[in-house]
Parts: C-alpha cells; structure tokens; sequence
C-alpha cells in the first residue's frame, strides 16, 4: 500500500508530538476545573493563565485581552454578535469581503437577518480588498469592518495596515481580521497590525484541531452574546481544545472625517 503525501496544511495540519505531550496531563490526570479553589482546579487555572501569557505575548496584547473559544466559527461568531450587539445604538452597518471564510460570511448573515445592513467590498483579480472602496463604503453609522489577514482559498495577503488605517481615518469602527491561515506563515502581530481584533485557530500551524483563540486590544467592546458563548471568559469551562479572541475596552468614538 502506498504510503500518503498530506500536503494540504492550509485545511490543517498534524498534532505536533510535542504539543500532545504538553496536552496528555490535561487529557489524563489534571482534569481539574479551572474555577475549583482546591489543588486539581488551581494547577488546571495556572495551566491556563501560562496559555494565555504565551498567546498574548506572541500576538503583542496583554493577557486579559485574549480570549479562548471552542473554535473557528466561534471566534469569528463572537466577534461579530459581540461587537455588533454592544454597538446596535451607535450603528447598524457592518464591512466585509465577498471573498472571507464561511465563519465571517454567515456571521455577516445572520446580523443581516438581524436587521443589520452588510457592504460586501468586492475583490480585483489577485484577491485584494482595495482600501479607496473600504473608504467609500465607510459611513457614520458603520460599527465593524471585518477583512480577513490571507486568504484560505488563493493565499491572497490584505493589505490590513492600510485597510485598518483608512477605517481610523474615516470612522470609529472596530477592525476585526481573520489570520488563521497567516499565523506562523508570516509577522502577525496585533500591535503591529493595528486591529481590534484578531481570530487564529492553533490546528493550522500542528495545534489540536478546533483550538482557536481570539484577541481584542485595549479599544474594543464586545459582550457574552455569540450564538455560542466563549469558553473561558467566564462563560464555560475551558476545555483542552481552544481558540482565542482578543477584545479591546472600549473607544472614545473619535469625529468622523469628513470625505
């Protein structure tokens, strides 16, 4: 029999040996509940908090701005509903590409179903969101522009610094990027970067499958309202499989440029 090639490590990747080994007291003996105020529950606690130190120092935010969910749709999920639902009385009007990852698209969805009004950025033919159309589509009423880091599909790279810089000229809007497919291929820094908020999924790069985390800086607000909740913000036990958002307090809405 023919042994396999797996080549396709944009879909996900294989658990890497040593990542199970750091996994396996998690999965056997250390089960404890992290909220517990008794040994197992406090070892389990500080294993989590080290993942979260970890995380946020790779990524530039600090700790208690990382949040770990259940996974990909999940962290795109909540950044969405999150922002949206915490901003309703400020704007109902939401920015993405046509060309995102089904978690942001039916997200988009779903707030458009909840009376939301969603401007789809075309693409050109390489896959790059322009930032002069992100700038037109800008309005006063717009609450989060949405536009993910590379592409899943063709492995286009936006333009996020210039996308996120024309959205503080122009707006208040929180900018979320989905960087599952650029973390560990390329800098993706979120002080760097500049965005508010950043969903990665740690089975793209020989994580466990499912093991997501999302990020909001020090600017952005965002509530416990997902159609599924994250897992360790105080919502629902953590479990060994996670993914990460990161969350910013909320900012002073800024004047509005004018075009």
């Amino acid at each position: 029999m023919m042994s396999m090639v797996y080549l396709d490590h944009s879909a996900t990747t294989p658990l890497d040996p040593e990542v199970l080994q750091a996994m396996m007291p998690y999965l056997t003996d250390e089960y404890g509940n992290a909220s517990s105020v008794y040994g197992l529950g406090q070892r389990a606690r500080q294993a989590i908090d080290q993942a979260r130190d970890e995380v946020a120092a790779f990524y530039g935010v600090a700790a208690k701005e990382v949040i770990f969910t259940s996974g990909g749709t999940e962290g795109d999920n909540f950044a969405f509903q999150g922002i949206a639902q915490r901003n309703a009385d400020r704007g109902r009007h939401v920015i993405t590409s046509t060309i995102e990852h089904d978690a942001v698209l039916r997200s988009a969805d779903a707030l458009e179903q909840g009376g939301f009004e969603v401007t789809r950025l075309p693409v050109d033919r390489t896959g790059l969101v322009d930032p002069a159309n992100l700038a037109q589509a800008l309005r006063p009423d717009t609450i989060l522009v949405s536009i993910m880091h590379a592409n899943n599909e063709i492995g286009t790279i936006e333009p996020i610094r210039e996308l996120v810089a024309v959205t503080r000229e122009r707006s208040s809007a929180y900018f979320h990027t989905d960087a599952v497919q650029s973390t560990g291929k390329i800098p993706i820094r979120v002080d760097e970067l500049g965005v508010d908020l950043l969903s990665m999924s740690a089975h793209k790069l020989h994580g466990r499958c499912y093991h997501r985390c999302w990020g909001a800086g020090t600017n952005a607000t965002a509530v416990p309202a997902p159609r599924t909740s994250p897992a360790s913000w105080g919502w629902r036990k953590p479990s060994a499989s996670r993914s990460v958002t990161w969350r910013r307090t909320p900012r002073t809405s800024p004047p509005y440029a004018t075009a």
